[in-house]
């Protein structure tokens, strides 16, 4: 058989496997799954066949492809979305165990979505759907995981002025929604996929507020943190994903600071906050997670302070510390502190000298480790 050209992206990174597409230039796309092995490395289900014209409606970004979820010792991904039906799906890692769960929605045309796993053992999904006549709406589902037990809870309209895409994000109880209605104003939503579920936790009072959901919001179990900007003051907020406990807890205005940029350690968040529109001058603070007084963390890095920290998503939770880089002109370097008042800890030299002016570090997507590229 004949060599295609092709290029492979990872979709998914589970307890036990990861999952890729395989995509080739004469426009076979196929999931396969492994272990690790050569020989637990399997052809799970052909997504579309040359000259199919069916890969324009499969692409990973916006469609549920990207989007896959674990429960028990199953995973579970969304398909179409683009151009075809959206789908549930369910793998166990062989092509025998990778079967439709079922269709979610037909007219799913122009649609993006996102699949999550609730605490509890159940999947939630929410996606946003382009209708006939230029109708949107942004629909809702609970599953366990069957096709008997995948119910449509709730279907949200929404307007269509273009002001913006809803952003949606994960919980452990379900899944989160941000979506501005109109250019002074946007929501944020909790559902759990059913109707009773599904509730308006806050509304902001912004020009162009809905920008804020680009920070990102971050689950810490049954909570959430976020920035966004309402009644002329930028605050990090949390929430219990009731409408009663959404309230800011940290006055951030004139600054840098997104949740992007935080991580949780105990009873606080470790927040980097940074000039407002600039890479320098940036520290790191202690917020109580209930909120109230903020204050830095005092004990640098060595024998100076922590400045510049890189604010490019650098920083990441890992073993009960908090892992972050610096980067300047003449040095790069990636530290780690416990959160007190101690000295961070310079854990490696990622350059020095005219080297670190022609490198470029990345952060790559990873919660058991800290991964990065550097071009």
């Amino acid at each position: 058989a004949a060599r295609v050209g092709g290029e492979t992206q990872l979709l998914f990174r589970g307890r036990d496997r990861a999952y890729y597409l395989a995509a080739c230039q004469d426009g076979l796309r196929a999931i396969w799954g492994t272990d690790g092995s050569s020989a637990a490395t399997r052809l799970l289900t052909v997504v579309s066949l040359p000259g199919s014209g069916d890969e324009s409606g499969l692409a990973v970004g916006l469609s549920g492809l990207g989007t896959w979820a674990e429960l028990g010792d199953s995973a579970y991904f969304l398909l179409g979305g683009q151009s075809k039906p959206l789908e549930l799906w369910r793998t166990d890692g062989t092509a025998e165990g990778t079967t439709l769960v079922r269709v979610l929605d037909e007219s799913a045309s122009g649609a993006y979505a996102l699949l999550s796993a609730t605490a509890e053992g159940r999947l939630v999904i929410a996606a946003y759907l382009s209708l006939p006549w230029d109708e949107l709406e942004i629909l809702f589902w609970e599953s366990d995981g069957t096709a008997a037990g995948t119910r449509l809870g709730r279907r949200l309209p929404t307007t269509a002025a273009g002001f913006s895409f809803p952003v949606f994000g994960r919980s452990d109880a379900g899944v989160l929604l941000w979506k501005g209605e109109n250019n002074s104003s946007s929501e944020l939503w909790f559902s759990d996929g059913t109707d009773a579920g599904t509730v308006q936790l806050a509304v902001f009072h912004a020009s162009f507020s809905w920008l804020d959901a680009i920070g990102g919001m971050k689950s810490d179990g049954p909570s959430v943190y976020f920035t966004a900007s309402s009644d002329g003051q930028r605050s990090l907020w949390r929430s219990d994903l009731t409408p009663e406990s959404t309230r800011p807890i940290l006055d951030v205005s004139g600054w840098q600071a997104d949740v992007g940029n935080s991580v949780v350690l105990g009873d606080r968040l470790i927040v980097l906050r940074c000039a407002n529109g600039a890479d320098t001058g940036c520290d790191l603070w202690r917020v109580p997670k209930v909120g109230g007084a903020a204050e830095p963390l005092a004990g640098g890095c060595g024998s100076g302070l922590c400045d510049p920290i890189d604010p490019n998503s650098s920083m990441s939770q890992l073993g009960g510390q908090v892992v972050f880089r610096t980067s300047t002109t003449g040095r790069g370097s990636l530290w780690a502190s416990d959160g007190s008042d101690s000295s961070a800890t310079e854990l490696a030299r990622l350059c020095t000298g005219e080297e670190c002016s022609n490198q470029c570090f990345q952060r790559q997507s990873s919660e058991d480790d800290y991964a990065f590229a550097t071009s």
